[in-house]
């Protein structure tokens, strides 16, 4: 099945011979139901390179614990660690902590979120993807997820 929106078209991953001919996956039927509705669907297309990630700095020896709370308010909701001095505080929708980390030391600017594993500059106010973070994703995978 094909949708058309503006001047996309949605095919199932079905009918492009990704699954084999087995019926639709739960992503398939997600993404359909979203088309259906007009809902608008966006892409976050991280940067590749940005100059601030000179500051980042190994994983230290301990590795990451990704249930470590904030260092500031003690919560464990949404936590972010700091891949320059590697200190845990919470997101700018919990207390903002780790916010002011970047204020109080603005050299620390490659963050790293314990929630989703996604990386965000705030010198680049974007989400970055480059070699130089991978090792402390999969530190940080691994203690997650376990693998």
């Amino acid at each position: 099945m094909h949708v058309q929106r503006g001047s996309v078209t949605l095919i199932k991953m079905s009918e492009a011979g990704a699954s084999g001919g087995k019926s639709p996956d739960n992503r398939d039927k997600y993404l359909m139901n979203l088309m259906s509705k007009q809902e608008s669907m966006y892409c976050v297309q991280p940067l590749t390179w940005c100059p601030h990630l000179e500051k980042v700095t190994s994983v230290p020896p301990q590795g990451l614990d990704t249930s470590s709370p904030c260092e500031t308010c003690g919560d464990t909701n949404e936590n972010w660690v700091c891949l320059t001095c590697y200190k845990v505080f919470c997101s700018r929708y919990v207390q903002e902590h780790m916010v002011k980390h970047h204020e109080v030391e603005p050299d620390h600017y490659i963050v790293l979120s314990y929630a989703d594993l996604s990386v965000w500059c705030y010198g680049c106010n974007s989400y970055v993807e480059h070699e130089l973070i991978q090792n402390a994703k999969k530190t940080a995978c691994k203690h997650k997820f376990g693998e």
